[in-house]
């Protein structure tokens, strides 16, 4: 028969003296399996993948890295000795891990400085830098992102015209205003004011007329101007007010 091993073990036949007639088959049977326990173990340099001598040799040695292919390596426990300040795994992968703690992508969150603040937005880890001296953390319920506000919602920012609709001017509120008033320092009067909800896109100015060349945007950055005079005169100093 020919040898089972090295998918099972072989079992024999023990022979007994002056009793069993020595056939053919019984030293051949010795010898495949033989042949079968060489090709498990492998000749010098063996090429098959899966013989001890291939496996051995593709070993590392003692102090050097060792590269396994794309096979899965499982066990217990892995510990690290290497010394605090060296990052103990490396992961090309940007595919999030669950139960590996906080996955923080720094492709996305950018530089880590003093004083920012990590947090979770629609789809991964941000980072939100340190704000301006004064500003509070403003949350915005539970689908909007955290921003920096000025204590009491307020801004007091000055700027110059320069005549040209669509100019934009920081409000300094990080979030959008519900309220903002500009004043000319050539005028005696309030020129123009614009309120969410009053009429998107619209002010009114001094003379209690509607303009749509006044505030003609807000959002959570800028107030966007249009071509009035009492908000965006070439070379005239205004100052403006959001809440």
């Amino acid at each position: 028969m020919s040898a089972n091993f090295p998918t099972s073990l072989d079992s024999y036949v023990a022979l007994v003296d002056n009793t069993d007639a020595i056939a053919a088959s019984h030293p051949n049977d010795r010898g495949d399996a033989i042949e079968a326990i060489e090709a498990k173990v492998g000749i010098d340099s063996s090429a098959v993948v899966t013989s001890h001598d291939y496996l051995l040799t593709h070993l590392p040695a003692q102090g050097q890295n060792w590269d396994i292919g794309s096979y899965t390596i499982t066990a217990l426990r892995f510990i690290s000795d290497i010394a605090t300040g060296t990052a103990p795994l490396t992961i090309t992968s940007t595919t999030p891990v669950d139960n590996l703690g906080i996955y923080l992508d720094h492709a996305t969150i950018a530089s880590e400085a003093q004083g920012d603040i990590l947090y979770r937005d629609a789809s991964a880890w941000a980072r939100l830098g340190a704000g301006t001296s004064g500003h509070f953390l403003k949350t915005q319920g539970a689908a909007a992102n955290p921003v920096w506000a000025a204590v009491g919602g307020y801004s007091r920012v000055t700027y110059t015209g320069n005549g040209t609709g669509g100019k934009t001017v920081a409000h300094g509120l990080s979030t959008t205003p519900e309220f903002v008033w500009i004043a000319c320092y050539s005028y005696s009067y309030i020129d123009c004011f614009w309120m969410s909800g009053f009429t998107a896109g619209y002010s009114k100015d001094g003379n209690s007329t509607m303009r749509d060349d006044g505030v003609t945007a807000v959002d959570g950055t800028n107030v966007t101007l249009g071509i009035f005079n009492g908000v965006n005169a070439s070379g005239q100093n205004y100052v403006m007010i959001v809440m």
